[in-house]
């Protein structure tokens, strides 16, 4: 199975969601891409999206993690506790609180602690959100970088103003088996989808354990 995972504010209806799901499921793979919202956005902790995650494994002991923003920092939150084939990480959201933090400053998330709720803007539903303090709480008790073991595949734009290429490029440079491949971009990479995704092919194609699980993404490559 190859899982995608939207990024904050997002939906699965998103367009790098939907052009993974195009690609690999011509190629005879079975593709999930579940909501990371389930259970309301105003209440989303990163906790409850990666149970959402492992829900949407089931048994599969080695699956394809494919994430965008924050659901690339969920996806590499759920490599470093369980087994997984290969991830494909698209500006992936790392040090989450922190990042808030220094997007924000330092008052307005005082603003939100006392309050106990900010409002964000929620790309899928172009309207502002209400959300709780308690992502913040929970994304303080996370590993900001993860550690994970598994073939990783990382894009990131060069000129990324909401994820910081250099939180990006410092990880790849610690995990041995992580590979970097920087667009000419911001955070937005949708004109860079068509190249990340024959990128992503090439990858996998060159992971035994991927292309025994999955032929059709072999000879997509040989093709």
């Amino acid at each position: 199975m190859l899982a995608y995972l939207h990024g904050f504010a997002s939906s699965p209806a998103s367009a790098k969601a939907v052009a993974f799901r195009e690609r690999f499921e011509s190629m005879g793979v079975r593709v999930a891409v579940p909501d990371l919202e389930e259970g309301g956005f105003e209440s989303l902790t990163i906790s409850r999206m990666a149970g959402v995650v492992e829900r949407a494994l089931g048994g599969d002991e080695h699956p394809i993690l494919v994430g965008s923003s924050l659901g690339g920092y969920v996806a590499a939150l759920c490599a470093s506790r369980r087994p997984v084939a290969a991830l494909v990480l698209v500006a992936p959201a790392f040090d989450f609180a922190r990042r808030l933090v220094r997007r924000h400053g330092a008052k307005a998330i005082e603003r939100w602690r006392r309050r106990g709720w900010t409002t964000a803007d929620h790309a899928t539903r172009r309207r502002p959100e209400r959300l709780s303090w308690d992502i913040m709480e929970d994304a303080r008790r996370q590993d900001p970088f993860p550690v994970v073991t598994a073939p990783t595949l990382v894009f990131q734009g060069d000129r990324d103003d909401v994820v910081d290429p250099a939180d990006v490029r410092g990880w790849v440079e610690r995990t041995p088996s992580a590979r970097l491949a920087m667009l000419e971009a911001g955070h937005d990479v949708e004109r860079h989808v068509a190249r990340i995704l024959d990128e992503s092919v090439r990858f996998l194609a060159g992971i035994p354990e991927v292309v025994a699980a999955h032929p059709g993404i072999g000879r997509a490559r040989l093709g």
